[in-house]
């Protein structure tokens, strides 16, 4: 990590501000994390205390002056989560896939942790749009205050990220709320606004 990303943790978890639009800041693009350290852990603490306090869906990194791959969004569960190095990898009408599984223990076979250690689509990393059925869905940002606009957002996305443990996780979010929260952080990191895609 640059001398400049530790700065701007320091800045962002000591001087508390979120970044408005039309700040150059949230058009930057973002980082990825090499290594999941104290710096990053006291950041993504930093972010999920601010998350809470606002009552907002997710907050990335860029939004409080950091340019790291980061955010917090939404698992599987409906969890509010610290996602690291997010990667949208399908989009639209997303099944899951038919796996082997061990016949004693009912475990995937070919071991790892998440959908992706195990799919055989696992190593496509390119975004393949499996349909065009996107829904209009109401959105608002953080860095943006009082603004909402319909925004066209797939409603079922596969996904993976890092956790705090560097675990990867890859899974099909099919909770409408999560697959937009995802991909309306995931276009901070890419230095893009969710007005940009009105």
């Amino acid at each position: 990590m640059t001398p400049m990303i530790k700065q701007s943790i320091y800045k962002a978890i000591n001087k508390p501000k979120i970044i408005q639009y039309p700040s150059k800041t949230l058009h930057k693009v973002s980082q990825a994390i090499e290594t999941i350290d104290d710096d990053v852990r006291a950041l993504a603490d930093f972010m999920a205390g601010l998350v809470v306090k606002e009552g907002a869906a997710g907050l990335a990194a860029i939004q409080v002056g950091v340019p790291l791959r980061m955010f917090i969004g939404y698992n599987e569960n409906e969890k509010q989560v610290v996602m690291v190095n997010p990667v949208l990898h399908r989009v639209g009408d997303v099944k899951p896939p038919q796996v082997a599984t061990d016949t004693q223990t009912g475990e995937p076979v070919g071991g790892g942790a998440g959908v992706g250690a195990w799919a055989p689509w696992a190593d496509k990393a390119a975004v393949q749009a499996l349909d065009n059925d996107r829904q209009v869905m109401v959105e608002g940002c953080l860095s943006l205050r009082g603004v909402t606009a319909p925004t066209a957002r797939y409603p079922v996305v596969e996904v993976e990220w890092q956790d705090l443990t560097a675990a990867t996780h890859r899974v099909i979010l099919t909770s409408s709320l999560a697959a937009q929260c995802f991909q309306h952080e995931l276009e901070h990191l890419d230095g893009k606004f969710f007005t940009d895609v009105v």
